[in-house]
């Protein structure tokens, strides 16, 4: 491996480290099973052991590649599979009339980075598509990230006061996932590449999810422990609120732009980390 002291190999030992602690999820999930045969649980060791593939893959290969691409994929898949389960579990599904068509919609948009990685097989050696499919790419992610934390308020915000006690530490985990996937595609597509720094960062932010997760379990305040809430409408002012931030996001990518040189990759990585504290 690469030297940790460097973005790339600081970026594999994150990584790496992520893909460890959630296959102990995994491991500690399916210890769990015999005890809850639930769609839940299916579906929380579903999540876990794909993004431990992915961290790995990641770490071995980095984000920008096919098989990188493809598991990331998956990943995000999985964890949107999760909570619909959380949602099912709840009782509010069939309360709450866009949460189907929503998550149908995001699905649907994740699946499309399949058609670009064929785009990609084949036109990847003209650099012009090759730039124009990574911003597609890239434009997919940001939706997909979006709608997840819409969906991860409205899951949260939605629930009575004792099942947001269960519900706290897995909503801060989809939070943690979401919004730093939302900061990174949004500066790289307006950088029209991936950002080194950023990159690396992800792993740490894998590894922060997954410590939350741990916290839940520890504390045994899991998001299998609720009852059926109250019928809710459906949330759209956090809707609302990303795409004021992602407006600020914005001014500040090309704030930032003007700095140039080191000062803006560190006015870039401390303007993530307080805007990814804020979402959780």
């Amino acid at each position: 491996m690469v030297s940790p002291f460097t973005w790339q190999g600081f970026g594999q030992w994150m990584f790496t480290a992520s893909a460890f602690a959630f296959l102990l999820l995994v491991g500690w999930r399916w210890d769990r099973r015999r005890r809850d045969r639930s769609g839940a649980g299916r579906a929380e060791i579903t999540a876990f052991a794909l993004t431990a593939a992915w961290s790995l893959i990641v770490a071995g290969a980095g984000h920008v590649t096919l098989v990188g691409q493809l598991f990331e994929t998956f990943r995000s898949l999985a964890w949107l599979g999760l909570t619909l389960v959380l949602f099912t579990r709840d009782g509010r599904h069939a309360s709450v009339g866009p949460i189907r068509p929503v998550m149908a919609a995001l699905v649907f948009v994740e699946l499309l980075q399949l058609l670009l990685m064929m785009m990609q097989l084949r036109y990847g050696q003209h650099p012009g598509a090759q730039a124009m499919i990574f911003q597609i790419s890239v434009m997919f992610r940001l939706l997909v990230a979006t709608g997840a934390l819409v969906l991860v308020h409205n899951l949260y915000a939605g629930a009575m006061a004792q099942q947001r006690v269960a519900l706290r530490w897995t909503c801060a985990a989809l939070a943690m996932i979401w919004g730093y996937d939302l900061n990174l595609y949004t500066i790289a597509y307006l950088a029209r590449t991936m950002p080194l720094e950023l990159a690396a960062l992800r792993g740490l932010a894998q590894i922060a999810a997954a410590g939350l997760l741990v916290i839940g379990a520890v504390r045994g305040r899991s998001a299998l422990r609720f009852s059926p809430s109250r019928a809710v409408a459906f949330q759209s002012l956090s809707l609302l609120v990303i795409g004021g931030y992602m407006i600020v996001m914005v001014g500040a990518a090309q704030s930032l732009a003007w700095l140039g040189g080191n000062a803006s990759q560190l006015a870039q990585l401390g303007f993530v980390f307080v805007s990814s504290v804020l979402i959780v």
